[in-house]
C-alpha cells in the first residue's frame, strides 16, 4: 500500500493533518480533536482514490489490533450498564485507536515523517518557551513554584518525557550539523522545562529509558551522552542555579514521609497491593 500517489491533494491533505496533530500534541487539546477529524476525512479520501491498493488481508497486525480494540470497546460499552451513553463516551475517547492506526499508515512515507517531526519540534519549542515565560514571571515576583504550560502538570510531564526520549536517538543519528544543533537546542529547552515543572516521575522515567537505550542499542554514544548531560546540568546551574536547587528539593521530597501528597500516594499503592493480595 505504499504505491499511493503522493502528489495528490488527498495525500497532501493527510500529510498536513498529521503535521497538525504533531503540532497540537504540545499545545492544544482542541487542535488534537480538529486534526484527528481532518485526518479521518483525509484517510477516507485517500482510500476512495486508491481502493484497489487496499486489502484487509494485507494490513499489518498492529493495524488489525488497533481496529479490533476499538470494535471491542464499542461492543463492551453497548453491553455495559451505561449502554448508549457509555458507547458515545468510548467512541469519543476510543477513537484514539483509529487515529493512531491512520497515523502509523501515513507515517510510513518519508515526507509525512519529516513534516510530523518538525511540526512536533515547533510545537514543543512553543510550549517549552511558554513554560519558561511563566517561570520568569513567577521569579520576577519572588515566587518559586512548579510551572506547567498549555497542559496540566501530569500531561505536561508526560509530553516532555516522550519528547526527550524521541529526541535522544534522533540527536545521535543525524549527521548534518545544523540539524544536530537544532535537535540539541530542543533537547536542552525541553529538559529545562521538565526541571521547572517539578515532575519527578517523568524525569526519572526519561533518564532510565535513555540509559537503557544507550546500553542496549547505542553503547558507543553512552559516554559522549553522559558528558553532554553533565555539561548541560553545569551550564543550567551557572545560568540559573535556582532551577537545579528547586528540582533537588523536589527530588528529596520523595523521601519526606510527613508530606501529605506522598502519604496519599503511599496509601493508594498499599491499597492496590492489598487488593491483589486478597483476591
Amino acid at each position: 500500500m505504499t504505491n499511493i500517489e503522493q502528489s495528490s491533494y488527498s495525500f497532501k491533505f493527510a500529510r498536513w493533518s498529521i503535521a497538525g496533530l504533531a503540532l497540537s500534541l504540545g499545545i492544544s487539546k482542541a487542535g488534537l480533536s480538529v486534526f484527528s477529524a481532518l485526518l479521518l476525512l483525509a484517510f477516507i479520501s485517500v482510500w476512495a482514490l486508491n481502493r484497489n491498493q487496499f486489502s484487509f488481508s494485507a494490513v499489518s497486525k498492529i493495524h488489525k489490533i488497533l481496529f479490533g480494540m476499538f470494535v471491542l470497546g464499542i461492543a463492551c460499552s453497548m453491553l455495559s450498564i451505561g449502554g448508549l451513553e457509555s458507547t458515545k463516551s468510548f467512541a469519543s475517547k476510543g477513537s484514539f485507536f483509529l487515529v493512531l492506526s491512520m497515523s502509523l499508515f501515513f507515517l510510513q512515507f518519508k515526507t509525512v515523517r519529516t513534516s510530523a517531526l518538525y511540526s512536533l519540534l515547533f510545537g514543543g519549542v512553543v510550549a517549552c518557551s511558554y513554560a519558561l515565560y511563566l517561570w520568569v514571571q513567577m521569579r520576577a515576583v519572588g515566587v518559586s513554584v512548579r510551572v506547567d504550560s498549555f497542559w496540566d502538570y501530569g500531561r505536561w510531564g508526560e509530553f516532555l518525557c516522550y519528547f526527550l526520549m524521541l529526541l535522544t536517538p534522533v540527536l545521535f543519528s543525524v549527521e548534518i550539523k545544523k540539524h544536530k544543533a537544532l535537535f540539541l537546542g530542543c533537547y536542552v529547552l525541553a529538559f529545562v522545562a521538565l526541571l521547572i515543572s517539578g515532575m519527578r516521575g517523568p524525569l526519572l522515567a526519561a533518564i532510565s529509558v535513555t540509559g537503557l537505550y544507550f546500553v542496549l542499542f547505542n553503547r558507543r554514544f553512552l559516554v559522549p551522552f553522559l558528558l553532554l548531560f553533565v555539561a548541560m546540568l553545569g551550564v543550567i546551574y551557572v545560568v540559573a542555579p535556582s532551577i537545579i536547587e528547586f528540582f533537588i528539593s523536589r527530588f528529596l521530597s520523595i523521601f519526606d514521609f510527613t508530606n501529605f501528597s506522598n502519604l496519599a500516594r503511599f496509601h493508594m499503592w498499599f491499597y492496590a497491593l492489598d487488593f491483589f493480595t486478597t483476591i
